[in-house]
């Protein structure tokens, strides 16, 4: 047991995975296949932790309707909140918080 906990911690500290990219990173690996597969995982992450929230009564300022979205949903949902963003802002900012813009967005709460 030791030992897969010694291998786990080398692995966090020798090949650190990132939960998320900035606008300019996504922008500029768009076209490739792991950015294409991260793109729907982290809408699906962001769309779980929406209806976890509206399901508790928690403050929800996205009102999503019972759809389930695709790629291309999220990738709309990141250029809509890209093109809410200032321009100086836009490049460093994380694509799942413009995501979250998006979706306000196009489903605010009511």
């Amino acid at each position: 047991m030791k030992s897969q906990i010694a291998l786990f911690l080398a692995l966090c500290v020798l090949a650190p995975a990132r939960a998320d990219m900035s606008y300019r990173s996504y922008q500029q690996t768009k076209g490739q296949a792991a950015t294409q597969a991260h793109v729907p995982a982290l809408g699906s992450g962001v769309s779980w932790g929406i209806s976890f929230m509206n399901r508790d009564r928690s403050p929800v300022t996205v009102c999503p309707p019972e759809i389930v979205f695709n790629r291309t949903n999220y990738e709309d949902f990141v250029e809509r909140g890209a093109n809410l963003t200032s321009a100086d802002l836009r490049p460093s900012m994380p694509i799942a918080l413009l995501m979250l813009e998006g979706m306000k967005s196009a489903f605010p709460c009511r």
